[in-house]
């Protein structure tokens, strides 16, 4: 009887030491995976490539997110591919859309474009404002320039926009 007493405690010994070590084991494991998981985000820092989160899953690196662009998703991925520890990839990495440009957008570009050209051509301080293929020039020029002026928004303007030239006159410069 003391035997199969002694046996069964042997047994339950035998059980909670082996769910010990396998629950040791876990942790270990899990404190793998998090170190190896930390060091693809700083390696992915690194290279540039921010708001990233990894997880580990086994030997699976789990890439979520959002970046910038396609290369840098491809990217990402074979950062964390070159990681010891990872033998899969499963990239959930989406890629951020461009915003939509409106022509509006476009009008303030051509616009800062033109006084850009026109300041380079030594017509500082004009004003340059496009809404619905009308081309607004303010600012002070002399009269004597403003001719080319016309002549450089003209040829720098896709056709069909209309010049209104509300320059005011000043003297010529010396």
């Amino acid at each position: 009887m003391q035997r199969r007493e002694g046996m069964k405690t042997l047994k339950l010994a035998t059980i909670s030491l082996l769910a010990l070590v396998l629950a040791c084991g876990r942790r270990e494991d899990q404190g793998a995976a998090a170190t190896t998981a930390a060091a693809i985000e700083t390696e992915l820092q690194r290279n540039g490539i921010d708001g990233i989160e990894v997880t580990m899953n086994g030997d699976m690196a789990v890439l979520s997110g959002i970046v910038a662009s396609e290369p840098d998703r491809m990217r990402a991925e074979e950062i964390a591919r070159r990681r010891p520890g990872v033998a899969n990839i499963q990239n959930r990495l989406a890629v951020r859309q461009p915003p939509v440009l409106t022509s509006a957008d476009d009008d303030a570009r051509t616009a800062a474009r033109l006084e850009s050209v026109l300041a380079g051509r030594g017509m500082r301080g004009l004003h340059v404002a496009i809404t619905n293929q009308e081309v607004v020039i303010t600012g002070e020029l002399p009269r004597e320039r403003r001719d080319e002026m016309r002549s450089i928004v003209g040829r720098e303007l896709p056709t069909g926009h209309r010049i209104v030239d509300r320059t005011e006159e000043t003297s010529a410069a010396p």
